[in-house]
């Protein structure tokens, strides 16, 4: 799942930190190492404060979740149905299903900041309830690496808010060109824009009326 989608799951929890820790994962590259390492089998309880097993605790929740999501009925029905879509009409596409898994997550948050965008309001909010400093600790009593690194993308993250912009389907295929080319190391060019653009409109309307029920069931 995106960024936005980890959160609305466990929108009810009011603890920052928590917040924080599901979405780390997604914004700090080559997370999972440090996950098999450091967090998967070891218990929050063994941090040293409440702010660190809330960070523990939301990091455990962001595999949780995706291990579930990725296993799930809507994961495999819309991702296949975004593949054969990709296929028809950018027969050329690279790794066609990395493409509709990444456009899959990414729609699902699309979809809550047009329908719910309050629920991205508070996202940003709770997030800017944290410091930096425990952030830095954080990190350094977790052998995680270098935080410098991290937060600065995290400060960009909460300054620029770019999730709003998902809104604009111009602006989201951007968005998604850029994990693309992260991803494959392809460049998308202006004509797959353009087909992509129509089957983000497609996938608008098989989802705009479901889309509560993939969260539904996680």
């Amino acid at each position: 799942m995106n960024y936005l989608s980890h959160y609305y799951i466990d929108k009810h929890i009011e603890e920052p930190y928590f917040t924080l820790g599901t979405v780390l994962p997604d914004l700090r590259k080559g997370f999972s190492k440090v996950y098999n390492k450091k967090f998967k089998r070891s218990s929050p309880e063994m941090q040293e404060n409440s702010v660190f097993r809330h960070m523990h605790l939301g990091i455990l929740r962001h595999y949780q979740v995706d291990a579930v999501f990725h296993n799930s009925k809507a994961f495999a029905e819309n991702v296949e149905i975004i593949k054969r879509k990709m296929q028809d009409r950018i027969p050329t596409l690279r790794r066609a299903y990395f493409a509709a898994h990444i456009l899959y997550e990414m729609l699902l948050d699309r979809q809550i900041i047009k329908e719910e965008e309050h629920w991205a309001d508070k996202f940003y909010k709770k997030l800017a309830q944290t410091e930096t400093e425990s952030i830095s600790l954080f990190f350094q009593e977790n052998d995680i690496g270098n935080d410098s690194v991290f937060i600065e993308r995290f400060d960009n993250f909460l300054k620029f808010k770019y999730l709003y912009s998902y809104q604009d389907t111009e602006t989201f295929i951007r968005a998604f060109s850029r994990v693309y080319l992260r991803g494959v190391g392809s460049k998308l060019e202006f004509e797959t824009l353009d087909t992509l653009k129509m089957i983000v409109e497609d996938m608008d309307e098989i989802l705009k009326l479901k889309w509560r029920n993939t969260f539904n069931h996680i």
